[in-house]
């Protein structure tokens, strides 16, 4: 029964990122400030400038 309950309980902590990531993006979505943007405007950002960023030791 250990083992049941070792492989059931690493998924069973992964509630708390989704969870995490609702509250910052409702607060700082409610909050509006220019230095702490919601995870989305993040995600977004960073897929921006990993997909159209130049190479690295190309400038």
């Amino acid at each position: 029964m250990t083992a049941l309950r070792r492989v059931l309980a690493r998924p069973a902590r992964l509630w708390v990122v989704p969870i995490v990531l609702l509250v910052w993006e409702l607060a700082t979505r409610a909050m509006q400030h220019p230095f702490f943007p919601p995870p989305s405007v993040i995600v977004v950002h960073m897929r921006d400038l990993w997909f159209t960023g130049s190479p690295p030791g190309s400038g």
